[in-house]
């Protein structure tokens, strides 16, 4: 029996939904650059504009997904590693005295993994992710938005309700990426610690430890209360080899984990993603995605790629 494309595009449309890979018709219709109401006339077949150009643009989609789905293949294995050990030492003696810590190293070496594996273990843990926009206000609204508050105030009255939100709750706040802030920034969150009674946690790279310094000289107001740092080097030997063995069981070449480690220098976020590389170069190489096919060539062309 002939399938109409229409037919095809309905079909597995239909399934990519049901398997939660597409979201809702908004992501589709967003991702085709198509309105959501021209996309749900499509489907209900009332649809009177360019109709081709709809379904060369879903065929397109649906085939992008489902290619996505048969590489995905990288699993999401946690393994217990000196530099996420010692993150969440901090993340419990803060969250615990009710203290302020701070936790700095460069990119990639598993400081946000970490922090998201305590507060996802920890309910009452807030988790913050910033960037370069959070000004002192959206700072404050952020932290009003997770507690189910009100954004709307001047500076000083988003603190206050964001106090009396946290109120002696003995609650932690997790702020990664934490250099984005600016000094009055990290003071509001010196006040919220002082008043509220709750933890703060800081992270991010080096920069955050300078900017604890102030840029008029030493922050007393906030190194005091600092109980708990740590600096995160490079990933060792061992616990890259512990990644990649928790990835490759059955690898026993002592020499091709080595090289694992000498491509990613020690850096986690590299070395995921050239795990998920040396995977995809086993499917393209043998066909199949739980091959045990691993040599010099796979794991070399896979780094070759990363910058």
């Amino acid at each position: 029996m002939n399938v109409s494309k229409r037919d095809w595009i309905i079909a597995n449309y239909d399934r990519l939904k049901a398997q939660g890979v597409i979201k809702s018709q908004n992501t589709a219709a967003k991702a085709l650059g198509l309105s959501a109401t021209a996309l749900s006339q499509y489907f209900a077949g009332k649809y009177m504009g360019d109709i081709d150009s709809v379904e060369r643009s879903l065929e397109k989609y649906i085939n992008l997904l489902l290619t996505r789905q048969i590489t995905n293949t990288t699993r999401k294995v946690w393994v217990d590693t000196q530099n996420s050990n010692t993150v969440l030492a901090i993340c419990q003696r803060v969250h615990v005295h009710v203290s302020f810590g701070v936790v700095t190293g460069r990119a990639g070496v598993g400081k946000t993994e970490a922090l998201k594996r305590y507060a996802k273990e920890n309910p009452d843990v807030i988790y913050l992710e910033v960037d370069t926009a959070f000004s002192p206000r959206e700072l404050m609204k952020a932290i009003l938005k997770t507690l189910g508050g009100d954004f709307k105030g001047s500076i000083n009255e988003l603190k206050i309700a964001v106090i009396n939100r946290l109120k002696d709750s003995g609650r932690m706040i997790i702020v990664d990426q934490a250099e984005y802030l600016n000094e009055r920034a990290l003071d509001l969150l010196r006040t919220v610690h002082d008043q509220a009674n709750v933890g703060i946690l800081l992270a991010g790279m080096h920069r955050l430890y300078q900017n604890l310094y102030g840029t008029k000289g030493v922050n007393e107001q906030i190194l005091t209360r600092v109980g708990a740092y740590a600096n995160l080097e490079a990933l060792p030997e061992a616990d890259v080899d512990k990644i990649v063995t928790a990835h490759f069981p059955e690898l026993e070449d002592e020499d091709l984990r080595q090289l694992f480690y000498t491509s990613c220098k020690g850096n986690t976020r590299r070395l995921t993603l050239l795990i998920k590389n040396v995977q995809l170069n086993q499917q393209s190489r043998v066909g199949v995605t739980d091959s045990l096919f691993l040599d010099e060539k796979t794991i070399a062309s896979a780094n070759a790629i990363l910058l």
